[in-house]
């Protein structure tokens, strides 16, 4: 099987408190090389990128955003990239969802669990690591996933959704109508919508 060569590209300013963090989260053998372009930072980034052994490139003046992706793709070109994951070093986003943008769900459940040991009050982490399950048909897994991102954030939509739509993929239609039921109380509109493609009683 050809591997494909994955880089890494960090378009960098003023992300040294976050930087750490955010290479944390990408799981180990998923990557083959990481770039970080730093767009003239004030703070630490520089020296904490290279201290974490990132490829780094600096940018003598502050060039903004674009001037700093367009350096990123072609250090990553450079490099004989032929799949090429932008991450932000902000901790904007999370390494999972890239992985799961590229249909890569063993990169996703790694990365999610990752970002979950060194935050598990992430709810966010929580229902995405929840969806990469359920793609994979894993309905208890999933279901497993939205309890806690409930818990931490009881009327996040999103998780209420997907856990009606798992447990019904799963076969426990009490519980899903029980879920059901709850949504109801936080989105009336939404749960009647979902009420009426998933084919239940009112």
């Amino acid at each position: 099987m050809i591997h494909d060569k994955r880089v890494v590209v960090l378009p960098a300013y003023n992300a040294a408190r976050t930087l750490r963090r955010t290479i944390a989260e990408i799981p180990p053998g998923f990557i083959d090389r990481l770039i970080l372009v730093d767009d003239d930072s004030s703070d630490r980034t520089v020296q904490v990128s290279r201290e974490l052994g990132l490829r780094t490139i600096q940018h003598e003046s502050n060039r903004g955003y674009g001037a700093n992706q367009k350096t990123c793709y072609r250090a990553a070109l450079e490099e004989g990239a032929d799949v090429v994951i932008m991450l932000h070093p902000d901790a904007w986003y999370n390494a999972g969802v890239a992985y799961a943008r590229l249909g890569d769900a063993r990169g996703a459940l790694a990365s999610f669990r990752v970002a979950l040991r060194l935050d598990p009050t992430n709810a966010d982490g929580w229902v995405n690591l929840g969806l990469v399950h359920q793609t994979l048909a894993q309905y208890q897994q999933a279901v497993a996933c939205y309890k806690p991102a409930l818990r931490l954030r009881p009327e996040d939509p999103v998780a209420h959704r997907n856990l009606i739509i798992a447990y019904g993929l799963q076969g426990e239609r009490g519980k899903a109508l029980e879920a059901l039921r709850r949504f109801r109380a936080i989105d009336p509109a939404g749960a009647e919508e979902l009420r009426r493609s998933l084919g239940a009683a009112p």
